[in-house]
């Protein structure tokens, strides 16, 4: 059977058409892509069934600050599993139509769910981890939010496929800064650490540094010449044991099929790799010594930051890895995939000596 998707701006924004209840012909025109109809003439011409191939698929992974739980989201659903043995403990029912993403607050207690309606709305529900409780909703975007990172226990940071990004105060009902300059949808976003400073990345290309507090745009970083589909800030000491200050280090990955390294503070591209897949999701190990980098071929490529040489290729799923999460502490990886398929990498199968 051959399927044509509508549209795939991310790694997570690829799965959400299927997740919209209307008929295939409702979800496919709903999305207002050129793509999407020459997909609808092509299926009439060939005879292909577009709406039997829809599956759901997970589309966000995390672990909480303990590594004692994994919650994965796909649709409006979130399951939380043990680790490591992925038991399903619960299951919570979202009001949003698609999850793109799950983060849980720095003290444990919270946790931030972002999605939304595909090209209708975008919005984050912040529950209480204990009980599973909606405490609040945030958000006003026009499209779907990918994106969500916690300030603090009480803020969070958000980006949206309307282009904007925003900062919300828990009981607060309108942003209380707001970022907008890309040109297309903002597809993920991080906080530099010890900085006053947020990143962005976006279907228009562009990664772009803000300045949280003023909200203005620090710079521009246009070395990618296809979407972002992903970026995740390097977890490592900022002094050497020399006492040098380290520089904060950002990696993206790109529909150009790129890895790229960065210093955002200073603007500069340290170096960068090609792989032979497109990659969608990327994290790195607890400490920082290696990338792993989930792809549409399946595979999840272990990359050394210092070489950008490939260190080990895994083959994790026989379709898309929509996300990737490092365990906290075990040096292991949990992958999700589509038909809900979610898998551990072991540190064993992933690093080789």
């Amino acid at each position: 059977m051959i399927f044509l998707w509508p549209y795939r701006m991310s790694g997570h924004a690829g799965e959400q058409a299927s997740s919209i209840e209307m008929n295939p012909w409702q979800r496919l025109f709903r999305n207002r892509n050129p793509w999407v109809y020459i997909a609808c003439f092509l299926s009439l011409l060939w005879g292909i069934d577009i709406g039997s191939a829809a599956e759901p698929s997970i589309t966000a992974l995390g672990f909480d600050p303990a590594g004692k739980v994994l919650v994965a989201a796909s649709q409006s659903y979130i399951t939380e599993y043990r680790w490591p043995g992925l038991q399903s403990k619960r299951r919570l029912q979202s009001s949003l139509v698609s999850i793109q993403d799950l983060v849980f607050s720095p003290d444990g207690e919270k946790l931030a769910v972002a999605g939304g309606t595909p090209a209708e709305s975008g919005r984050v529900e912040i529950r209480s981890w204990r009980d599973g409780r909606l405490i609040d909703e945030l958000g006003n975007h026009d499209d779907t939010v990918q994106s969500v990172a916690w300030l603090d226990n009480d803020t969070v940071i958000t980006g949206s496929l309307d282009r904007r990004i925003a900062v919300w105060k828990l009981g607060q009902s309108s942003p209380i800064q707001q970022f907008e300059g890309h040109s297309k949808g903002v597809t993920t976003i991080q906080l530099i650490a010890d900085t006053n400073l947020v990143v962005s990345g976006a279907l228009d290309e562009n990664i772009r540094v803000w300045n949280l507090e003023t909200g203005a745009l620090v710079r521009t970083l246009n070395n990618h010449t296809g979407a972002v589909n992903e970026m995740k800030a390097r977890p490592m000491k900022q002094i050497t044991s020399s006492g040098i200050a380290r520089l904060p280090m950002l990696a993206s990955v790109s529909d150009d099929r790129t890895v790229r390294l960065w210093q955002p503070t200073i603007g500069r591209l340290v170096r960068f790799c090609r792989i032979d897949a497109t990659p969608l999701a990327l994290c790195w190990n607890e400490g920082g010594e290696w990338l792993a980098v989930g792809c549409d071929d399946g595979s999840v490529q272990i990359i050394h930051p210092d070489t950008m040489d490939l260190k080990n290729r895994v083959m994790a799923t026989e379709s898309w890895c929509y996300s990737i999460q490092a365990h906290p502490a075990d040096g292991s990886l949990a992958v999700g995939s589509r038909k809900m398929q979610l898998k551990r990498l072991d540190a064993s199968q992933l690093v080789r000596e």
